[in-house]
């Protein structure tokens, strides 16, 4: 689930990859391009077990492998599937902010310790209400720190209207919508112990103007890594990889997101479809 604390224009080309750790626990990154107006912050509420600790979700700083997902895409065939209530007061002390690379991130233990978040993180009351999760689960937090856009340099403004043109001019015309810029930044990654050890969990679920819709439109991406391959009750269709994870990824460089002796499976979700999480199990 993906949800912003401020108006966005669009987000588009979202990736996302899961891998479950045998101590319970999984790593998930995150990766999309948006177009924000504003400074916003991405929300991801997580299912955490009920009263984790503020240190329970460990951040993985992937400012240096900002291609990680492009690179993984090479793994797989060319020939892809069609595009298709208020906030409680806390008594402990406010969040930790961690830097990683391009954001300020921050775990949230429960709703209830919104109020011990740094302010410029926060929903509102009723963006919370709109989420459909527990008042126990967990939400990593994501402050979207400025880049350049990727679009290149801003367009050259059009030279000024001539004489006529200002004659011919109505006021009461609205003005035109400002250009867009959507921003690339790196994956966003972290560990976070799972409430569920025997499902891996993929936010997916569009948040995106305070209110969750029953359909949505979907650009996503999945990636999973693990043996035997990925199922769910609604499964998608699920790409074996051609290549190891060996000859397309610099292992290392994943902080151990990724391991390099065990099997990527890939998804694709484009198109209007019910707007919900994805939950995987073996087979």
């Amino acid at each position: 689930m993906c949800c912003f604390s401020g108006e966005v224009a669009e987000v588009t080309s979202t990736r996302i990859f899961a891998r479950a750790i045998p101590d319970g626990s999984q790593v998930l990154a995150y990766d999309m391009m948006l177009d924000a107006r504003q400074d916003v912050a991405m929300v991801l509420p997580l299912p955490t077990p009920a009263g984790a600790a503020d240190d329970a979700v460990g951040f993985i700083d992937l400012s240096g492998y900002g291609d990680l997902f492009d690179d993984l895409d090479r793994a797989f065939p060319t020939a892809h599937l069609p595009r298709g209530g208020s906030a409680m007061l806390s008594p402990r002390g406010q969040l930790v902010v961690h830097d990683v690379g391009d954001f300020e991130a921050s775990f949230v233990p429960a709703r209830a310790d919104f109020s011990r978040l740094d302010p410029r993180f926060r929903l509102s009351d009723a963006a919370l209400d709109a989420l459909p999760v527990g008042a126990d689960w967990g939400f990593a937090v994501f402050k979207l720190k400025h880049t350049e856009p990727v679009t290149g340099p801003a367009p050259t403004p059009p030279p000024a209207p001539g004489f006529f043109a200002r004659l011919l001019h109505r006021p009461s015309e609205p003005a035109p919508p400002p250009p867009s810029h959507p921003r690339r930044f790196h994956p966003m990654a972290f560990r976070f112990p799972r409430r569920d050890p025997s499902r891996l969990f993929l936010p997916t679920v569009h948040v995106h103007d305070g209110a969750v819709h029953e359909v949505a439109t979907f650009d996503h991406e999945l990636y999973v890594q693990q043996s035997p391959p990925p199922a769910s009750v609604e499964a998608p269709t699920w790409l074996a990889q051609e290549k190891t994870v060996s000859e397309v990824i610099d292992v290392p460089r994943t902080a151990g997101l990724l391991v390099a002796d065990e099997a990527v499976w890939k998804a694709t979700l484009r198109g209007r479809l019910p707007n919900r999480d994805t939950w995987l199990s073996p087979t």
